[in-house]
Formats: structure tokens, C-alpha cells, sequence
């Protein structure tokens, strides 16, 4: 066939008459179709042809109300694409969006929020009621500083819970839906080993309030359980699941 290179990615390149090969193991878990020149015996391109349950994509608001004006038609970055992008927002919040799916997908057996494979859509750089980050019911968006790994699978914990028990944000079952994506958030936050601070993991010490955070009294140097510790965004913590009064909020329900 005649395969035009870069045609694909959108850039300017030349034509090619090539070899279509299809390549696969026995065991399924291959499936590549390398384009070889005819003339030269160089390899063209290289598709997959096996699709990954893992389906994300991200969105730049640039300053906008989210979801801003490119969504959903003009993506940033799609699931395939060449990994980090050159934008360190972006890249935090697509790392902790596959961080989040694995977690869902080992711990309970879930292909995605909606059990379906559907389609990850995060949007970065919003400018409308900052700082804060969301879950709309569709994608999940964040303001400048917001897309560190635990609030990131706070926000997809939310569109889970909207999948399964569907907890409305209200009274007892919305502090329930509240402290799920807050357990949720920090437990992928303690288990992908992709620190965004240099602080110690080490176990919190009773009756004392992390540094990291603006917590009264705070001494004590570990960001064990805390929720938006690496965001810029928030200048520290928002919450402590070791003890929630160190920021005004109850330590349990009456």
C-alpha cells in the first residue's frame, strides 16, 4: 500500500509504498501493525492495534470557566500520546488519572468509573471559582496548582461513587461521599510511590498537627493522611484524615 508517514500525528512528511504487518503472540496480548518500506526495508510507523481499557484524555482550559472553550472537540492530549507533555499540570493530572483507574481496577475489579470503560476526561488550567476542583458528572477539572495525585483521585472517586452506591452530597451520605474520595485520594497518594514533595511518609503522632498544613498545634513532620498537601493551590493541606479538627473539622458524627 502507499502509507503517508506523519499523516497520522498531522505533521508534513512524504509518501511511502510499504508492507502492512500484522504481528501477534499466541497469548493475545499483542497486536502491533508495523508499516515497512517496500524499497528500503525501514520501518515506516508501528500502530497498536490492541486498545487499552485505559482510555484518557485532557483538556486545557487555558483561563477559561470550565470546561472551556475546547471541549470536547480539541483535546491537549489523548490516550496514545507521547508522555509527559510539556505542560507539568497536565502531566500530574494524567499520571494520577491512570494511578486512579489501576487502583479501581485491582482493588475492586472496576474498568473505569462507570464499570464500561468509559472515557477519562480531565480538564487543567480553569479560571472560574479558584481555587477549587471538581467532578461536573462528565469530566473532572482543576484550577492552576490543583492536579497533585490525591486531589486528582479525590475527584475521580467521586464519579465512582456516582457509579456505584450514588451517594447524593447531602447531610450524612454526602460527608460519606466526601470522605471516600478524600480515603480514596490519599490511598492512591500512598501507594504510587510518585512523591510531589520531599516530606517523610512516616506514622502521625496522636494529638499533633502536621507542618504541612496550616493545623494548630503543628509539629509534626509527616504527610501521612493528609489531602492536598502537594497543591500549590491551596498553600498546603485542606484536611487531615489522622485528625480532622486540626482544621475545624468534627472528629466524628453526632
Amino acid at each position: 500500500m502507499i502509507f503517508r508517514a506523519g499523516l497520522l500525528k498531522g505533521v508534513p512528511s512524504s509518501d511511502h509504498l510499504v508492507y502492512e504487518i500484522e504481528v501477534i503472540n499466541n497469548a493475545g496480548s499483542v497486536r502491533e501493525f508495523v508499516y515497512v518500506d517496500a524499497i528500503s526495508g525501514k520501518v515506516v510507523d508501528q500502530i497498536t492495534g490492541i486498545h487499552d481499557a485505559l482510555d484518557r484524555r485532557a483538556f486545557d482550559a487555558q483561563g477559561a470557566a470550565h470546561p472551556g472553550p475546547n471541549y470536547p472537540n480539541n483535546p491537549f492530549w489523548i490516550e496514545g500520546d507521547a508522555l509527559p507533555t510539556a505542560d507539568i499540570e497536565a502531566n500530574n493530572m494524567i499520571y494520577a488519572s491512570a494511578e486512579t483507574y489501576d487502583f479501581f481496577a485491582n482493588a475492586f475489579g472496576r474498568d473505569s468509573f462507570d464499570d464500561s470503560g468509559a472515557t477519562m476526561d480531565a480538564i487543567f488550567n480553569r479560571g472560574d471559582q479558584c481555587p477549587n476542583a471538581s467532578w461536573s458528572g462528565t469530566y473532572i477539572s482543576f484550577c492552576p496548582g490543583l492536579t497533585s495525585d490525591d486531589i486528582t483521585a479525590h475527584e475521580w472517586s467521586h464519579a465512582y461513587t456516582q457509579y456505584t452506591n450514588n451517594l447524593i452530597y447531602q447531610w450524612q451520605s454526602g460527608a460519606l461521599n466526601e470522605a471516600y474520595s478524600d480515603i480514596w485520594g490519599e490511598t492512591v497518594d500512598l501507594i504510587n510511590n510518585r512523591d510531589e514533595i520531599s516530606a517523610p511518609v512516616t506514622l502521625r503522632t496522636n494529638g499533633s498537627c502536621s507542618i504541612y498544613g496550616s493545623g494548630n498545634p503543628s509539629n509534626d513532620d509527616s504527610v501521612r493522611w493528609l489531602m492536598g498537601e502537594d497543591s500549590t493551590g491551596f498553600n498546603g493541606a485542606i484536611r487531615d484524615m489522622w485528625d480532622p479538627t486540626c482544621y475545624g473539622d468534627p472528629g466524628r458524627s453526632h
